[in-house]
């Protein structure tokens, strides 16, 4: 009687499990193509990397260890939408150009862009700061704390498909 019932058991939470990572990868196929992750941390580029992978994610990942890179290339390829991303992963705290400064640049030059990124700033610990960050800014979808989990990517992917259906 009680395998039985560890079997039934084991089998609802595999189920459920299954259930969400369906849940998941149907939020992952709907039309997001391109993401970029900025940070200054080759694990966490990684990191994200992997995640963002295991998540689903099928499309294209470009990394970028510093933001200052990332803006050039925005810049320099305005004008040619598949090269830009729908999605910008961006650490918070980098040398020479933080997350704050790339979002304040990113808000000059989003009008000019052939493809309009939404940002997700992943930062060490989120404040009431940040919730306000993220409703008084146009180009930020949410900000979450590091390290970015399966379930942080389901939220942001919600959030996004909320944002742009």
């Amino acid at each position: 009687m009680f395998e039985a019932f560890s079997f039934c058991f084991v089998l609802l939470c595999w189920l459920y499990l299954l259930n969400k990572f369906l849940h998941l990868l149907e939020l992952m196929s709907n039309n997001l193509k391109h993401i970029w992750i900025v940070d200054d941390s080759e694990m966490d580029l990684l990191v994200t990397s992997r995640i963002l992978r295991l998540s689903g994610f099928t499309g294209k990942i470009t990394t970028y260890s510093s933001a200052t890179k990332a803006l050039d290339f925005l810049n320099q390829n305005k004008n040619e939408a598949e090269s830009l991303p729908e999605l910008i992963f961006l650490d918070r705290s980098m040398p020479l150009i933080n997350g704050n400064e790339f979002v304040n640049k990113y808000e000059l030059l989003v009008d000019l862009l052939a493809r309009k990124a939404k940002i997700v700033m992943l930062s060490a610990g989120t404040s009431n700061e940040d919730k306000k960050m993220v409703s008084s800014n146009s180009v930020m979808l949410k900000v979450i704390q590091k390290p970015l989990t399966l379930d942080s990517v389901k939220s942001i992917l919600e959030a996004e498909n909320e944002t742009f259906v």
